[in-house]
């Protein structure tokens, strides 16, 4: 792997420090994927065909970051939720599956570090990261990510339910939180072992705006 000066570049960023010039993210799914001719739905699955226009989209784009095509979604199927794959676009969840401390209860928290338990996060995630860390020639940062634990309980709750009891049962809320905060966790770290160098955790369900 050659060293370009990108991790070099982004340390003294972070570092506050000048520098020639400002390190990039080109953060992009469906773009990497159409740039190299083929659709989200053909790469998502593939983990050489992830790694691969990921990897050429960054050093074509000129960026100092580069994820392969991992969609956020994926890690829902593993817990057995109904999520729809579109060819073009990250997946959608179509229901949430927790309504009662029950049903929190019965939820069953797949271990990242077991592939048998979650064959969708492993082949997406962890075997795509694993493949870019392999081929990449130039030392561009490996990007992970994951949704924050505030929005995956809200995925697994239903976002609507859980504002509502927010106000009219705040403690089955703190508790979905509390059940899906350690798979969160565990994921940030199998991507990391996996060879992601940097996490990129969205949580737009704690936000202001919301």
């Amino acid at each position: 792997m050659k060293d370009a000066g990108h991790r070099a570049c982004v340390e003294a960023a972070l570092n506050h420090e000048r520098t020639e010039r400002t390190p990039v993210n080109n953060f992009a799914l469906v773009t990497a994927a159409r740039s190299a001719g083929v659709t989200v739905e053909s790469s998502r699955w593939n983990p050489q065909l992830s790694a691969k226009v990921s990897v050429d989209y960054a050093i074509k784009t000129e960026s100092d970051f580069v994820k392969p095509i991992l969609d956020s979604q994926v890690p829902f199927v593993d817990l057995g939720m109904d999520v729809t794959f579109p060819e073009d676009d990250y997946g959608h969840i179509n229901k949430s599956i927790c309504d009662t401390q029950e049903d929190i209860d019965a939820l069953a928290i797949f271990d990242p570090y077991e592939a048998s338990e979650c064959p969708n996060f492993t082949k997406v995630f962890v075997d795509s990261l694993e493949e870019t860390a392999r081929i990449l020639p130039e030392d561009l940062h490996i990007c992970g990510l994951s949704w924050g634990p505030i929005t995956t309980a809200g995925y697994v709750m239903g976002v609507e339910n859980m504002i509502m009891n927010t106000f009219m049962d705040p403690d089955l809320v703190k508790s979905m939180i509390r059940k899906v905060t350690p798979l969160v966790s565990s994921m940030q770290r199998r991507m990391v072992d996996a060879g992601a160098t940097v996490m990129w955790m969205a949580d737009p369900t704690s936000s202001e705006d919301l």
